[in-house]
């Protein structure tokens, strides 16, 4: 942690990991909660991981439950992305005055930093309410859900965990099959990794026997060359004598 200094940090998995942390960090801690229409984030993860819009919009449904539920008791603002892109000085104006409320240390923000920052024209897809409202695929759970949030926008000094609307029905088991599908890659990775570890050992081993082997062929066809040399015939009898039980005279012996 970075002293008495405030500090913030993004990350959609504070949605899901936001208990673990607040066990750990030992100060006051606040929420700004943004949300978004659910066809724009299915739109989303489709470009960027080509997610089907089932999974994205189980996806949404549980992030959100799971934002609301960890941010009971905190200090927090809930807002939108859709404010954030179409009036981006309002927006940080009214986070300013949010942090400033609890006592950070913010500055007032400069409009045309903020105005150079905050690219609307990098939002690949939009959608509106009459959109998302037509689209068969969200469930009554997911537009009663966006609506509640909707509603939530503002400042909470202490953030009162609404009435969440019951689940979607094949949110959880699309979850938990998606869950288990991760398991078995991650697990079919690892066996890939092993073969290829156990295919570069066995490749060391095929180099190393090759290479016994040419030793072996040439210290053969060196014994073959000796054994067809005038000098080895020649020495034969020699041979003969020396290993036929007669007395023999060695070098150095009286």
């Amino acid at each position: 942690m970075p002293g008495d200094r405030d500090w913030l940090w993004k990350d959609p998995r504070n949605c899901l990991t936001l208990p673990f942390w607040l066990e750990l960090i030992n100060r006051p801690v606040a929420a700004v909660l943004i949300h978004r229409n659910p066809l724009e984030v299915a739109a989303s993860l489709a470009r960027r991981d080509g997610f089907a819009s089932a999974l994205s919009l189980a996806l949404w449904e549980h992030y959100v439950r799971c934002s609301l539920l960890a941010t009971a008791g905190m200090p927090a603002l809930v807002t939108s992305y859709e404010l954030l892109l179409s009036d981006p000085v309002g927006w940080c104006e009214q986070a300013r005055g949010f942090l400033a409320s609890l006592g950070a240390q913010v500055s007032s923000p400069d409009s045309r930093e903020i105005s150079a920052f905050v690219q609307p024209a990098l939002r690949h897809s939009a959608y509106s309410s009459s959109d998302r409202l037509g689209d068969v695929t969200i469930s009554r759970s997911q537009h009663a859900l966006h609506k509640l949030l909707g509603a939530l926008e503002g400042m909470h000094e202490k953030f009162d965990a609404p009435d969440i609307p019951l689940p979607t029905p094949w949110v959880k088991p699309l979850l938990e099959e998606r869950r288990q599908r991760n398991a078995l890659e991650r697990e079919l990775t690892e066996v890939r990794h092993s073969v290829g570890s156990m295919r570069e050992l066995l490749d060391h081993q095929s180099r190393a026997l090759d290479l016994a082997l040419e030793e072996v062929d040439a210290l053969r066809a060196a014994l073959e060359s000796i054994v067809s040399s005038k000098s080895w015939r020649l020495t034969c009898p020699l041979r003969k004598l020396w290993g036929s039980g007669e007395p023999r005279l060695v070098p150095g012996e009286r």
